[in-house]
């Protein structure tokens, strides 16, 4: 043999190094998904919701109201199914309430005193990361209970009152103070009357949109959200036995799904496009179906007189727009609650010159999620972003710590994120598993109450769910890489067998490693 040939070094040689999971990178909260899977799947519940509750403080809740973002992402995907990750969350913000875990707070230190306007998601968020943070917290809260949107705009049966109070509860027990039935007219009093360094507004997008109608004696009328609200504080409106709801979003099935609970017997949802315009969800769609709710597309409403709804039937043009045919139907009807819209109540603010109203009544916010008015920040609905309850988390959770660095006079700099590793830079088995399907309760059951519907995932079927993981991106210790490294040039942790070191100056580059780790945390690189 030429030994002076296998002295040659290679051109590239092996590393090991984290990488980023996609369930990770789109997470809007910016949870670390793929790390507290791994505790879950050595049985750490309580170091895993330790993690989560770094970015996020209501696992709970989020476990099932997102819209599980990360589940779209998710590598198995591409294979199989992706793995039930909110049901994960789920099981671990029950067990985090059911056991009375608290959170850890922060030594006494030189924090600020900070005023936050809304206890909604985003608002609970930033007041729970400014007080890990080491700030002083007060929230002024417009309506007698916290929860925001979580509270009326979710009806229980997705999110039942003891999950939403058990984790507000938490967050505020760590001694941020909330005043209730505050509505803040007038934010710079306030801020300089409260003595206050730095305000974060989270106001939500709490006005409903509705449209004109012509209205002789008409029949009851009202918006989504005021009804939902109403709901949610046991003050239902008397509506009657027949409802028509107009819109085409998850809020409208909302009303509908709630209206059926409280004895309404004919319900229907009217949408002004087809079908696949609509912006619910499909299975909201189909539960809302199966519990006896009618849907008529293409039509839009024209006129109430008393009890009758006048409708103009449209149709599609070759662009796929509703039209008008001049065709009129009408319908019979004991109220009508419009679902077409929401917008933040933000009129208020007008009186700040250097704050920006936008259309639609959002308010402008440059990437720090600061105003135009130094020192006050909003996120959450208020923002032109999308809304949602995790959106808004991760909202919260971001203008915190730009709120934190400026009370500091710095600036909070990001960590830069890894590179995000995709199916083709696996190499996983051919096996297939199915994706755990959630028990629901019988529609005939479900419509009599508001208990919860769709049940959570025992410990088994968690267990099952977290073994699915890839582990994307992170060494998970399987041992394939230095069981074929023909140099033994990788080292690994006794503990658990991760990968600790790859000797780059012994390797030979053969690529044996690379090609067959299963999560893609080993990679070829210039030497």
């Amino acid at each position: 043999m030429n030994n002076s040939a296998s002295r040659v070094k290679s051109k590239r040689v092996a590393v090991c190094a984290d990488r980023l999971a996609p369930c990770n990178s789109i997470c809007p909260v910016g949870e670390d998904i793929q790390r507290w899977i791994s505790l879950v799947k050595d049985k750490k519940y309580r170091k895993a919701w330790e993690v989560i509750i770094r970015d996020n403080p209501m696992p709970a809740i989020h476990g099932r109201v997102c819209y599980h973002y990360c589940e779209t992402r998710c590598n198995r995907v591409d294979h199989d199914a992706a793995v039930n990750i909110h049901c994960i969350e789920q099981f671990l913000g029950d067990m985090a309430i059911a056991e009375g875990w608290e959170v850890p707070l922060p030594k006494a230190g030189d924090g600020k005193k900070v005023l936050v306007i809304g206890a909604g998601p985003a608002g609970l968020s930033a007041a729970y990361h400014l007080r890990l943070l080491g700030h002083e917290v007060t929230i002024y809260e417009s309506l007698p209970q916290a929860g925001g949107t979580m509270l009326t705009g979710i009806p229980a049966y997705r999110l039942p009152r003891k999950i939403l109070f058990g984790e507000i509860n938490r967050i505020l027990n760590m001694g941020i103070k909330i005043i209730y039935n505050h509505k803040v007219n007038d934010v710079i009093r306030e801020k300089n009357q409260g003595g206050f360094e730095a305000v974060f507004l989270g106001i939500g997008a709490h006005l409903g949109k509705n449209i004109a109608l012509l209205l002789e004696n008409p029949c009851f009328v009202m918006d989504a959200i005021d009804y939902l609200r109403a709901v949610a504080f046991n003050k239902p409106p008397a509506i009657g036995k027949r409802l028509t709801i107009y819109g085409g979003s998850n809020t409208a099935i909302d009303v509908a799904r709630t209206a059926r609970r409280l004895g309404v017997t004919e319900i229907n949802i009217i949408y002004h496009r087809s079908r696949d315009k609509m912006s619910a969800f499909d299975h909201e769609v189909k539960d809302a179906q199966a519990e006896g709710i009618k849907f008529i597309f293409l039509r839009s409403i024209i006129e109430l007189k008393g009890n009758t709804l006048a409708m103009s039937v449209n149709e599609l043009d070759d662009k796929g727009l509703p039209q008008n045919t001049g065709v009129v139907e009408n319908m019979e009807t004991d109220a009508l609650i419009f679902a077409l819209n929401q917008t933040p109540d933000s009129e208020f603010l007008r009186k700040i010159p250097e704050i920006e109203i936008q259309h639609g009544g959002t308010i402008a916010v440059d990437e720090l999620f600061m105003t135009g008015y130094l020192g006050i920040f909003a996120g959450g609905d208020v923002i032109p972003h999308d809304k949602s309850v995790t959106f808004a988390v991760g909202h919260g959770k971001k203008a915190a710590r730009h709120i934190d660095a400026y009370l500091r006079n710095t600036v909070y700099n990001k960590l830069s994120r890894y590179e995000v590793v995709h199916f083709d830079k696996l190499h996983v088995s051919e096996d297939k598993s199915a994706k755990t399907k959630q028990a629901e309760l019988e529609v005939a059951s479900r419509v009599k109450s508001f208990d919860e519907v769709v049940f959570g995932c025992n410990q088994d079927e968690i267990l099952y769910e977290a073994a699915r993981c890839f582990s994307c991106g992170n060494c998970f210790g399987c041992g394939k890489c230095y069981a074929i490294c023909p140099t033994q040039v990788i080292a690994h942790s006794e503990l658990d067998k991760k990968v600790t070191n790859i000797d780059k100056e012994s390797c030979i580059g053969c690529t044996k490693c690379a090609n067959i780790c299963p999560c893609g945390a080993i990679s070829m690189v210039d030497r």
